[in-house]
């Protein structure tokens, strides 16, 4: 278990970090009556999912939605390439008012129908192209689209879809219109992951991005609304409206469109980059009565800004902003530049507002693939949290956020069933997902990792989508790493590792000590063995300690070193790298092999071999071999010497077992042989590599004096006539006498 000390250091740290006041919590509507200063990172976490979960509660209309197969063609005939949204909302009707301009590139020849996602209830007005109005059919929440031709790949259409409606209520809706604490309206949007449609016409899938949006929201005049991109005017639309233009020019999934609209106070802060000479917008929405509060709370920004950079790379949206806009939903959601934070102590909080900030890097500018793939989004943005908390306050501070979020139940990173909206947020994929990008740190090293990191920001999938095989891919590259065991591992397995090891020195012939360590991986679970590297700690009687990264994959890894001075204490994982390693256990030496797989030697064809296995800790053994197989010729001894002459070829794989016949403690440990082919001469019936006088002494043993065979009868058959004879004789006296021809290698069957 992990000291005392940690544990308490984690609680200290933690409510240093979320240093927010009881009694504001409890006073304040929509914050779940909960002392956020308290919480541990996987408490936020928790409330983080579960909020937008709950927004999904109705999970038969949920799964309706997301096992909604396209009629025709998936979707895959068309790319979008650019949105021109213009809503108009009405918070006393709650009727939403739209005009969607959709411009597309067809994939493939002969495109002249597509779908688009948009959900029943919802009323279509028209559908027009530059040549006219299109025609349409609807089943269920896909509109299938007949264009006015056929377009071969890589050209464009366009149309605009003019509706309307009332979007889903209760349970099941991603457009709300609701009132405030305070009794003042508050009309907002939340998609994620599958609830574009529900309130806009769109291919809804996290896959395809817009290059870009044009974004036009008209609202009461009482009203600020907060959007993605640039805020380009504001202009009055009526004595009782105004509209407000936005600009994405960056690449955007639909679920990041965001609309927050309410009576807000809007105060605005800069971060400053490129040593102050450059700096971009932030801007903040916020409820007039937490206004004061937000202050002290989200001047955080610039500097959580420029803090993840240092690891990230530049804000990705540099050229626009980045801020906040307060609405009634609970937790928080990532809208790509505005991020939408409910009005609580919680969506004011340290760890929250990074987490979301972080989303801007991983979930906005690269966006997991599939909802299959949400760790890629979820687990990066809790990391950051603790990357953060790194990079202001160092190591310490980084160890205990992240034991604050260990996830050690069950499941798979990987989200199989993407129809249940509480399996695709789960703890599991932001807290576990996490604690893969801290690991993976480990394994890479720093240099390793930072460039990693520098690359995924830069690459190909940047303003894209990615799978966990795409980042798993662009990590071996950069890193020259395997790296499919542990993700295999880790993202596709389930729990983590669970470790008993023992250990035990003695004096080392010609001084120093050996010290031999035995790991043993004992979960039940899938996997039996990770292949993880993990750290152990060792201390000597005199000297500084080290640190060694082992590799421990196996089900029993056994390690030797040698050391000038003894080892008195062998932690393992002490700083806290791997998951689930606070269960590891530590048992006293008994008995073990201490013989290496490498330090077993190789063997040549016809040749004598032999080679001892050990074991500590007795006088008398028992050994044997308890499957596989030793080469032909070879035995195994009860003091482990392994002894005999072969002729077969090749490598020899084996169990051997010894048993501790004094305590009847039995150990085992798999082994390889490699014998090696005998570069054979013909006439070198000695096999010792030259043909001279002591084979013809062979030969004439083995014919006249009852001798034995060459162990290779066809080095005697030196005339190749097929048979070994007294004309065998005759023609290596000729040779080694009286300059005859060289031997030949026989032909005996």
């Amino acid at each position: 278990m992990k000291p005392l000390l940690t544990r308490l250091a984690f609680i200290l740290t933690v409510t240093c970090l979320v240093s927010l006041t009881t009694t504001l919590v409890a006073a304040q509507a929509g914050d779940s009556q909960i002392d956020w200063s308290t919480a541990t990172p996987a408490q936020i976490h928790q409330h983080m999912w579960e909020s937008k979960a709950r927004s999904l509660s109705d999970k038969n209309l949920y799964r309706q939605l997301a096992t909604a197969a396209p009629l025709v063609n998936t979707q895959t005939n068309y790319d979008v390439k650019f949105y021109d949204i213009s809503i108009r909302v009405n918070d006393t009707t709650q009727i939403l008012w739209g005009r969607i301009g959709m411009t597309a590139a067809s994939t493939q020849s002969g495109v002249n129908q597509i779908q688009i996602d948009y959900y029943s209830s919802m009323t279509v007005d028209s559908i027009i192209a530059p040549s006219g109005p299109l025609s349409y059919t609807r089943s269920g929440d896909v509109v299938t689209l007949t264009l006015d031709r056929a377009y071969d790949a890589g050209e464009q259409f366009s149309f605009y879809f003019w509706y309307h409606g009332h979007p889903p209520a209760g349970g099941f809706q991603a457009f709300t219109f609701d009132t405030r604490s305070d009794g003042k309206p508050i009309i907002s949007s939340l998609s994620e992951p599958y609830l574009a449609r529900t309130w806009w016409p769109c291919k809804d899938r996290p896959d395809d991005k817009a290059d870009s949006f044009k974004i036009a929201i008209e609202c009461d005049t009482s009203f600020y609304c907060g959007s993605n991109g640039t805020l380009d005017s504001i202009i009055q639309r009526s004595n009782n409206s105004h509209i407000f233009y936005y600009t994405e020019h960056y690449a955007m999934t639909t679920y990041l469109f965001s609309v927050a609209c309410s009576p807000y106070t809007v105060w605005h802060d800069w971060y400053r980059y490129n040593s102050n000479k450059d700096s971009m917008l932030i801007t903040h929405a916020v409820y007039p009565t937490w206004y004061s509060y937000s202050l002290t709370h989200f001047n955080i920004v610039p500097q959580a800004i420029a803090l993840l950079a240092q690891t990230y790379g530049q804000y990705p949206f540099i050229t626009e902003k980045y801020g906040h806009s307060n609405f009634d939903w609970g937790g928080g959601m990532e809208h790509q530049t505005m991020t939408s934070m409910e009005a609580g102590s919680f969506g004011f909080s340290e760890p929250v507002v990074v987490h979301e900030l972080s989303h801007q890097w991983w979930g906005d500018m690269v966006t997991c693939d599939s909802w299959h793939h949400i760790w890629l989004n979820e687990g990066f943005a809790s990391y950051s949290e603790a990357l953060y908390y790194l990079n202001r306050d160092g190591w310490s501070h980084y160890h205990s956020y992240m034991n604050g979020m260990a996830y050690e139940s069950g499941g798979t990173i990987y989200i199989s069933d993407t129809t249940n909206v509480y399996i695709i947020f789960g703890s599991i994929v932001y807290d576990k997902g996490a604690w893969v990008v801290h690991m993976l740190r480990r394994i890479l090293g720093e240099a390793g990792f930072a460039a990693v990191i520098q690359a995924y920001y830069n690459s190909p999938y940047k303003f894209g989508s990615a799978t966990t095989e795409q980042f798993r891919d662009l990590a071996e590259a950069v890193s020259g790493k395997d790296l499919h065991p542990f993700f295999q591992d880790w993202i596709y397995g389930t729990y983590y590792p669970t470790y008993l090891y023992y250990w035990m020195s003695e004096a080392a012939p010609g001084g120093g000590y050996n010290t031999y360590l035995v790991v043993n991986q004992t979960q039940t679970t899938n996997p039996q063995v990770f292949h993880m590297p993990v750290d152990f700690s060792f201390d000597y009687t005199l000297g500084t300690p080290d640190t060694l990264h082992l590799d421990c994959g196996a089900r029993k890894s056994l390690f030797k070193f040698h050391t000038p001075n003894n080892v008195t204490q062998i932690q393992l994982d002490p700083q806290g790298w791997v998951l689930g390693s606070e269960h590891q256990n530590q048992s006293l030496w008994t008995f073990s092999i201490i013989t290496l797989p490498s330090e077993v030697s190789s063997g040549t064809q016809y040749v004598a071999y032999t080679d001892t296995l050990q074991a500590r800790t007795g006088t008398s053994f028992a050994w044997n071999i308890a499957s596989g197989a030793l080469p032909t010729g070879f035995t195994i001894n009860n003091k482990g010497i392994i002894a005999g002459t072969t002729s077969d070829t090749g490598t020899f794989t084996f169990f051997a077992k010894v048993r501790n016949t004094s305590t009847n403690a039995v150990d085992s440990a798999q082994y390889s042989i490699h014998i090696a082919p005998h570069l054979i001469l013909p006439g070198d019936m000695n096999l010792d590599g030259t043909v001279d006088i002591s084979d013809m002494s062979i030969l004439i043993d083995y014919l006249f004096l009852g001798g034995q065979p060459p162990v290779v009868k066809n080095t005697a058959d030196v005339d190749a006539s097929c048979a070994i004879d007294i004309s065998d004789i005759s023609y290596m006296v000729d040779f080694l006498f009286f300059a005859g021809p060289g031997p030949k290698m026989g032909c005996i069957p």
